[in-house]
């Protein structure tokens, strides 16, 4: 074998990218007797061509990543951590994490005082960090402390894919009276002493949601068959759905009550039997625990 001859190795792959020539005296490659000893090969000065580059999944790190950012997190970067614990102590919306290699999975857990929420296709990401979630209305939320979602990388999507959600307990709806209102000219006035209960729990994309309303008022010129409760969220009824509802319209208990959603629409809304509803000042009372779909 003559040491200053030119070796050539082609190297097999997928996409070949051309040959790839080792050059020069081989001085990564001795020979003594029948020993043949391997040096390091300088990829500058010993090699022409380009090399294919082959994709290495990297192995998972031992132990979970911990996150106490609250706030909205775009491009979180996660690493290899196969579990996400997310210890915020106010709301924390994730709108998208750092890009993976296919098939990347991971689970996250909220484990804080703060509730966590999971962002779909949000904006504030770039492309290849969002989530694609299975309710795309709005959030898809964790309960504080309780919640866990995992999440699967598809290189082919560019996207993270949720695979599982558990939202882990009721999440409360803080008292906003502008997510009570009527379908009319009338006003459906509440305190927030009138609010005795409203929360809501996601599986899927089926949602329930659980209200006590007493001592609620009724103002206007009585035009309104509907007293509505925006839906949490931002999420929107996929089906149209009815189910029961006790109803006391002015102090009179009403049978037959009932609550509605309608398809694209986002709140539910108490109807009486017949009839509109009554004017009342602190005696309009309606409780309802109301599972439905939302898109």
């Amino acid at each position: 074998m003559r040491m200053n001859q030119i070796y050539d190795y082609r190297i097999q792959s997928p996409a070949p990218a051309g040959d790839v020539t080792l050059v020069g005296i081989p001085d990564y490659l001795t020979i003594e007797r029948q020993v043949i000893t391997r040096g390091l090969v300088d990829l500058v000065t010993d090699v022409t061509g380009v090399l294919p580059i082959a994709k290495v999944e990297p192995a998972p790190v031992v132990g979970p990543l911990t996150i106490t950012t609250v706030g909205s997190i775009d491009n979180l970067v996660i690493g290899n951590a196969e579990t996400v614990l997310m210890n915020n102590a106010t709301l924390a919306t994730i709108r998208g994490f750092a890009a993976g290699y296919h098939g990347q999975k991971f689970t996250i857990v909220s484990i804080g005082a703060g509730q966590v929420a999971l962002a779909h296709e949000n904006a504030g990401s770039i492309a290849a960090n969002r989530l694609t979630n299975i309710v795309t209305s709005g959030v898809t939320p964790l309960a504080p402390g309780l919640g866990a979602a995992t999440y699967w990388y598809n290189e082919v999507t560019s996207r993270w894919k949720l695979l599982d959600h558990n939202q882990g307990g009721w999440i409360s709806v803080a008292f906003d009276a502008a997510n009570f209102r009527t379908n009319g000219f009338d006003q459906w006035v509440l305190t927030s002493g009138d609010q005795g209960n409203f929360t809501y729990f996601l599986t899927g994309d089926h949602l329930t949601i659980s209200v006590s309303l007493s001592g609620t008022s009724v103002t206007g010129t009585a035009d309104a068959q509907h007293l509505q409760v925006i839906i949490p969220n931002g999420w929107l009824a996929t089906v149209t759905s009815l189910g029961y509802a006790y109803i006391s319209d002015n102090g009179v208990i009403e049978n037959g009550g009932h609550v509605i959603c309608v398809v694209g629409q986002g709140y539910v809304a108490a109807r009486r039997l017949a009839g509109n509803w009554s004017l009342s000042t602190n005696n309009t009372t309606i409780w309802w625990t109301f599972p439905f779909r939302i898109t």
